[in-house]
């Protein structure tokens, strides 16, 4: 069985996607199991390969002449066409986490994300016996019809409301520290590009180096993750003085219970967007934009109403006992002086 050189190019190319991604997964230190950022991202390079394999196989069978050669590229087609769905359903839900960093708003909104990629799923399964998106002709080679264009737009359709998300969160004052949704954009539309426009197929290698793209935009983040809490550790404090001294006053919450409980009600209770570090075992620390105390105590107090409420339900094993006290910045001291005076 001869390959022909043009189908050789794109199986070169979704071999070379999955060899990144098996790169990727060698190198990564994204590694806390708990956090859903760490398994959405896995799910993604699992599609990935799935899109380059389906890919690949269906590369291999045009212009063969075998009677299985048309049922196995319907497969594989239709394999990486589904793969292609999740994994632009995977892209939509870490785009919201990566900005909200909440799992209630993941839980929220993920119903939302998949009703439109569900359909289309059961669609792609249904034209395997009807044909109506795509099917194959004598020699295996794609035979798209209207709708598999409206497949198409769909999944753009998801990539533009990723931006439109992110510029909606920025819009309501939420702060993009590290996270940036260009690195996978850029080379994602150039191997679509690559795809509408020549015979050759490059949407999964774009695909693949949009993902190390993304994942290298976010390694210098790693040093200011505490995985236990999910929230920054003490490094975080030098990222502050680089990038300014925004923040002028401080909240130090602590603890004598369950700081676990204690994590959950801070995420809950404070913006989306906080600068909380995890100090130690039982101190965290929340800063503040503001220097107005009673706009502080109000937003202390947001916690602290919220720990008496459970404290009152639940036994002293389970009980958070919280106390808290706040400091704000004089016009002569720098964060890192506020931060000294908030733990000592």
């Amino acid at each position: 069985m001869s390959i022909a050189p043009q189908s050789m190019v794109t199986i070169y190319s979704d071999v070379m996607a999955v060899l990144l991604l098996v790169g990727l997964v060698v190198i990564s230190r994204e590694g806390d199991k708990r956090d859903p950022a760490t398994g959405i991202f896995g799910s993604m390079c699992l599609g990935v390969v799935l899109i380059a394999f389906g890919n690949a196989v269906r590369a291999a069978m045009e212009g063969q002449s075998y009677a299985w050669v048309v049922p196995v590229a319907l497969a594989a087609q239709t394999v990486a066409e589904l793969a292609l769905l999740f994994t632009v359903y995977q892209w939509m839900l870490y785009v919201d986490y990566k900005l909200y960093g909440s799992r209630d708003h993941l839980k929220r909104k993920y119903r939302f994300f998949f009703i439109p990629i569900g359909i289309m799923a059961l669609m792609l399964m249904v034209n395997c016996a009807t044909g109506f998106i795509f099917s194959m002709t004598d020699e295996a080679v794609l035979k798209p019809t209207f709708v598999y264009y409206i497949l198409i737009s769909l999944e753009f359709l998801y990539l533009i409301f990723s931006i439109v998300s992110m510029a909606v969160y920025l819009a309501r004052g939420g702060k993009r520290r590290f996270f940036s949704i260009t690195p996978v954009l850029v080379p994602v539309i150039l191997g679509t590009v690559v795809d509408l426009t020549t015979n050759y197929s490059a949407g999964a290698l774009g695909l693949a180096v949009g993902l190390v793209f993304m994942y290298f935009s976010l390694a210098h983040a790693w040093r200011f993750d505490d995985k236990k809490s999910g929230f920054f550790n003490k490094n975080f404090l030098s990222y502050l003085e680089e990038k300014g001294n925004d923040y002028l006053g401080v909240v130090a919450f602590k603890a004598a219970g369950r700081t676990d409980k204690l994590e959950e009600i801070i995420k809950g209770e404070l913006p989306q967007d906080s600068v909380i570090i995890h100090y130690d075992e039982k101190r965290y620390l929340f800063f503040t934009e503001t220097d107005r105390e009673e706009e502080i105590r109000f937003l202390a107090d947001l916690v602290q109403h919220a720990v008496n409420k459970h404290d009152e339900k639940f036994t002293d094993d389970e009980a958070i006992k919280l106390t808290y006290n706040y400091y704000v910045r004089s016009s002569e001291e720098d964060i890192r002086q506020l931060f000294f005076k908030a733990v000592n």
